[in-house]
């Protein structure tokens, strides 16, 4: 009886594993327009890009598609994103994955009007009067990361 007991909680154990193991397979996402990146919140996807670093932290440059901040992170490591002494960006390619989210936090201004001094705040991304606001102010993002390096 003993054994059957032992046997049976391998099994099952073995059985669950597996199975949890094998829906948490990242989706590799070579589309990632807005509209297809929609599909995949709260997924663990993949995708391949360019380190660089921003005022609002580490991204990721995506060919034809624009950029995906990583969360939680103010830069990349040391040597993933530099200015080398010429002034030529330094990155490397990297196929990262995690857990994509979006967020409406992108510091959104309208421009002022042209008889105004509030030109002179520059910490938010201009935008033209009447631009919807919650839209402007959207980006994707991948939290929960783990990166391989393809090439420097």
């Amino acid at each position: 009886m003993h054994k059957l007991i032992i046997f049976s909680t391998i099994f099952f154990s073995t059985f669950f594993f597996s199975q949890t193991k094998r829906n948490d397979k990242p989706i590799l996402v070579e589309d990632c327009s807005a509209q297809n990146l929609k599909n995949f919140l709260g997924k663990r996807i993949t995708l391949i890009g360019q380190t660089g670093d921003a005022k609002l932290g580490a991204l990721l440059h995506i060919n034809k598609c624009g950029i995906i901040f990583i969360a939680d992170f103010n830069s990349w490591p040391k040597g993933y994103f530099y200015w080398d002494k010429n002034g030529k960006e330094k990155f490397k390619t990297v196929k990262i994955t995690g857990v994509l989210i979006e967020r409406n936090d992108l510091p959104i201004q309208e421009y002022p009007d042209s008889d105004s001094t509030s030109f002179l705040v520059k910490q938010a991304i201009q935008v033209p009067k009447g631009t919807d606001l919650k839209k402007a102010s959207h980006r994707f993002l991948l939290k929960n990361v783990s990166w391989k390096v393809l090439k420097n």
